[in-house]
């Protein structure tokens, strides 16, 4: 009796298995999610690339509009003689190559191309300023005033987005390795990292940090509370520093100075 006891329950259960509803396949929105997750530690590299490709371009469209309207006023706009140029420079080549990295997870070469593109557009950014300095005394009047003005704000911006993306990339060995055993020696030193501060135990430095450092080098040629600690990030912070000088002290200035009140 017992032994056709335990044969009947040992039916029961395999009927209740056989009958038990089958887990649902996860949908593509799920596997997404997944593959999005996997590869999130990789994506800030690419979106990073594909910002300095469209400042690049938004930036030699922006700069061959200002000559051509210094050159021939502000109706050279509206006449058809501007023709938007798509440069989408260095950034802008690597960035398919870099976008199918990231697709198969191939995290070394998304690296390897995003420091060479930042350092490509940070020596991009020195060589434009001294290209519009070369050119300074082309700009006359109201309206070679109002396009170096032009000229000088969009430089300093771009002096600050891009050195930007170059402390952030390269501090402690990059995003990716920022607070992993695999960190390497620190460029920066923030108060949070420099002392126990209650409430960021084990705080880690993020875009917007580098991006508030780069903010102040080149509107206070000052660093800050960060304290720079490499002899790579000192010379870069000289480098962005200068270039803020001659942006704000002689761009500017000389902007300012030729504008004449109207008669």
């Amino acid at each position: 009796m017992e032994i056709e006891a335990q044969a009947a329950e040992l039916t029961a259960t395999g009927s209740a298995i056989a009958a038990a509803p089958t887990p649902l396949k996860a949908g593509w929105l799920a596997r997404l999610w997944s593959f999005l997750r996997s590869r999130r530690h990789d994506a800030p590299g690419v979106v990073a690339l594909a910002v300095i490709a469209l400042l690049e371009t938004f930036s030699t469209m922006a700069f061959a509009a200002s000559d051509l309207v210094n050159a021939h006023g502000i109706g050279a706009l509206t006449d058809g003689r501007f023709q938007p140029a798509w440069d989408i420079g260095l950034a802008g080549i690597f960035l398919p190559v870099v976008i199918v990295a990231w697709l198969f997870g191939k995290r070394r070469p998304i690296r390897i191309l995003f420091l060479i593109a930042v350092w490509a557009a940070l020596f991009n950014v020195i060589s434009l300023v001294i290209n519009v300095l070369g050119t300074i005394g082309q700009h006359a009047g109201n309206i070679g005033a109002a396009t170096l003005l032009v000229d000088a704000g969009l430089l300093w911006i771009m002096n600050v987005i891009v050195f930007a993306l170059w402390y952030w990339s390269t501090d402690a060995g990059g995003p990716d390795r920022r607070g992993t055993p695999a960190e390497r020696r620190p460029d920066f030193e923030f108060p949070q990292q420099r002392s126990e501060i209650h409430g960021w135990e084990g705080w880690i430095p993020g875009f917007h940090d580098y991006l508030h450092v780069a903010f102040l080098i080149s509107l206070g040629f000052h660093s800050g509370a960060a304290e720079v600690l490499s002899a790579r990030a000192k010379y870069v912070n000289m480098l962005q520093a200068s270039a803020s000088v001659t942006i704000l002290l002689l761009l500017v200035a000389k902007a300012i100075a030729s504008f004449t009140p109207a008669a």
